[in-house]
């Protein structure tokens, strides 16, 4: 349920997809006034820094929380490898220390989340992998 709230205060952030109706909007433009009106609108969004903002924030340590309490619970499943359960909790525990430390030291933050941003490129794939191997095992 941490996860689910946390991605939904994600969503809901301002500018989480205002990026869409702005290169919509743009691509349909036909002036240069009007191109330079939503280029302006583009610049306010970056200016807001959705990134650092509450709800970007909280959603990111309900999110990170969740997936990490996950992991926990991955160990003690037959149906996850162990170096997918602990590869979550050193990953998910790596980003939510981003994200509190991020709050007092921002470089301290960038250096977890550099750390942590790559594990995620193997978390994933060994997360598809025992999710494919779960489905094949279930009866049908």
């Amino acid at each position: 349920m941490l996860a689910f709230a946390g991605v939904t205060l994600f969503l809901a952030t301002p500018s989480a997809f205002s990026w869409l109706a702005l290169s919509d909007k743009f691509a349909a433009a036909t002036t240069e006034a009007q191109r330079q009106q939503l280029l302006a609108a583009g610049e306010a969004i970056l200016a807001s820094d959705m990134w650092h903002g509450s709800g970007a924030m909280m959603g990111g340590i309900l999110l990170q929380t969740g997936t990490l309490l996950l992991s926990v619970v991955m160990l003690r499943s037959p149906a996850f490898g162990k170096l997918l359960a602990y590869l979550g909790i050193v990953t998910h525990g790596l980003d939510l220390a981003h994200l509190l430390t991020g709050l007092v030291f921002p470089p301290g933050g960038v250096i977890l989340m550099a750390i942590a941003g790559p594990l995620y490129l193997v978390w994933f794939p060994l997360l598809a992998r025992d999710f494919f191997r779960l489905g094949e095992t279930q009866p049908k």
